[in-house]
């Protein structure tokens, strides 16, 4: 019984708080909490870029000289299976590192950096497998 006669006082009061002339997100009060908001938003949103673009330039540097660095380590190797494999993986790693760069082309930092760290893992996994870690034949960073 209590709890029909608080739902039925609920309902009237969204009814009376939403029976106004004037709009709620037109005060003074709400006007002012949402521009904070939105400007924490924006605060937050340029940290974000300004994180992601100097992971973006790390990975940039390190990343196509990493990949050379292999091509170079590999091309070295006597031929076999184990070469072929290890070709294959740099040969992926390279396509992802593209499709990075194109993230990063077309203004989508948050791809291009999660891209980007995904092909750095695959790198270091390469470099352990075909026994140039880093720091040593690969730059360390």
């Amino acid at each position: 019984m209590q709890r029909a006669a608080l739902f039925g006082c609920a309902v009237v009061l969204v009814v009376a708080c939403t029976d106004r002339r004037e709009p709620a997100a037109s005060t003074p009060a709400v006007r002012d909490g949402t521009d904070a908001f939105a400007a924490d938003t924006a605060t937050a949103k340029a940290a974000r870029t300004l994180e992601l673009a100097g992971r973006w330039r790390t990975l940039g540097a390190a990343v196509p000289a990493d990949i050379n660095a292999l091509a170079a380590r590999i091309d070295r190797l006597p031929a076999g299976p184990d070469t072929a494999r290890a070709r294959a993986a740099l040969n992926a790693a390279a396509s992802l590192w593209s499709k990075a760069q194109a993230a990063f082309a077309t203004g989508n930092l948050e791809e291009a950096v999660d891209t980007a760290q995904r092909v750095d893992g695959a790198v270091d996994a390469l470099a352990t497998a075909v026994n140039c870690p880093r720091p040593g034949c690969l730059r360390s960073r």
